[in-house]
């Protein structure tokens, strides 16, 4: 689900769909987003920018901005070690494109 900012009800629905749920900085900012942040499992959590047109601390996105994205996040979810969320996430999009998933 892409900025996903719906109610919990569906997210739950949504969840146990196998979804997963795109991520930005810009989601991460707003009091809403972090509350629908904290309220999705981290095994279904993805990071993005939607770049180009978002803005990553307040300047146009570029890739290198990619792990403030992943700091903030891990900060709102209280993942301590950055490097934990990074291979969290790899293995979420590993697990979406295996064949057998």
């Amino acid at each position: 689900m892409h900025w996903y900012s719906g109610d919990e009800k569906w997210m739950e629905k949504f969840i146990e769909l196998g979804c997963f749920f795109s991520i930005n900085s810009n989601m991460i900012r707003s009091n809403t987003g972090k509350q629908i942040i904290n309220q999705i499992p981290i095994n279904r959590i993805f990071v993005e920018s939607d770049g180009p047109f978002t803005k990553v601390l307040g300047r146009k996105y570029t890739v290198e901005k990619l792990s403030a994205i992943y700091e903030e996040l891990a900060c709102v979810k209280k993942i301590y070690e950055v490097d934990v969320l990074k291979r969290q996430v790899t293995h979420n999009y590993l697990t979406l494109i295996k064949e057998d998933y």
